[in-house]
């Protein structure tokens, strides 16, 4: 669960950060927040392989690019969806690395669940199809859905790193049209 909490920074100004909060209820060591100094980039060796740290909270930044895609399918018919996302923090996201990032049904709503086909979880949709997004680079999620009930579906999507932090929301939404 993702905290805020008070810390001071090397040069003992008061900011915030944000933490994950350990099994036991105590706080874990965090990072302290921007001071106006740029914050130095993390070494790209750092993420890698499934051993690799995960990104602080303070890092993972996005924003979405394009428009917000909608599909019109009959009961029963599937169609394959796309968004796209900038990574406008200073974290590399790595696929199959701790900073591997998802598209996840915002607020982990499983409304969506019978719509979903081969998706990680009922919750998230996808995960980037680029094995490695540099900061200002854009990735790409690509996942489908199934014409369950006829209806307007609209799905919240937003980007998260499991067990850091979700990402920026955006307020984006894809559409899925069933008649």
């Amino acid at each position: 669960m993702l905290q805020a909490c008070d810390v001071l920074d090397d040069e003992g100004r008061e900011g915030s950060a944000r933490q994950i909060g350990s099994p036991t209820g105590k706080q874990q060591a965090s990072q302290p927040a921007q001071t106006g100094r740029p914050a130095p980039a993390p070494d790209r060796a750092s993420y890698l392989g499934p051993t690799g740290r995960p990104p602080q909270p303070v890092e993972l930044h996005s924003q979405f690019v394009g428009e917000a895609p909608s599909v019109t399918v009959a009961v029963g018919q599937t169609a394959e969806l796309s968004v796209q996302f900038k990574n406008t923090g200073i974290a590399h996201w790595v696929k199959g690395a701790p900073s591997e990032i998802h598209l996840g049904v915002s607020g982990d709503s499983k409304a969506f669940a019978d719509m979903a086909v081969d998706w990680l979880t009922p919750t998230r949709p996808a995960a980037q199809t680029e094995p490695e997004v540099l900061p200002d680079a854009v990735a790409t999620f690509t996942f489908t859905v199934k014409g369950a009930k006829a209806g307007t579906y609209k799905i919240p999507v937003r980007l998260v790193c499991e067990g850091v932090a979700w990402l920026d929301d955006d307020g984006v939404f894809v559409t899925v049209t069933v008649r």
